[in-house]
Parts: C-alpha cells; structure tokens; sequence
C-alpha cells in the first residue's frame, strides 16, 4: 500500500473551464464568418451564428457551436441569436 493520498475531486482538480467575455452575433457560416469566429472564439468571446443553410446549421449543431436559423435582419432572429 503507498501512502501517497489522492487528491479529492473538486475545484482544484477539475478541468478548468474556458472564461468567456461577451457575445458576438456572426451574420452567416461563410469564409469571412468562419475566421472571424476562430479569432473571436480564440479571444474567449462567446459566438452565435445566424444562418440559412440547413445543412451548415446541423454541421455546425453537432460540433457544439451555438447556430441559429433565420435571416440576421430579421429582429426575431436578432433576438433567439440573444442580440439585447
């Protein structure tokens, strides 16, 4: 038996989550929307997709990305994307 304790699981030992600072609405998944969200997400800046391709809506769905589907000039879309 070793006398080494292992450490209780908790705050000090639990993975530490990303810091997140603001909100940005991105305005479609296309070549500008997808470096512009690398840069924001890399700068720890929560990012929102607005998007009407249903294909790139699920793609990006299963890769945990927030997406939602509608027309960015749209005020409702504006608001289910959390525009305040």
């Amino acid at each position: 038996m070793s006398d080494v304790q292992q450490p209780e699981p908790g705050p000090a030992t639990a993975p530490a989550a990303p810091l997140r600072h603001g909100r940005a609405i991105i305005a479609g998944w296309g070549p500008v929307g997808r470096i512009v969200a690398e840069e924001l997400d890399a700068a720890g800046v929560e990012v929102v997709i607005v998007e009407l391709n249903l294909r790139t809506i699920e793609r990006q769905a299963s890769l945990d990305r927030q997406v939602v589907f509608g027309d960015i000039r749209d005020p409702d879309t504006l608001r289910r994307a959390g525009i305040e």
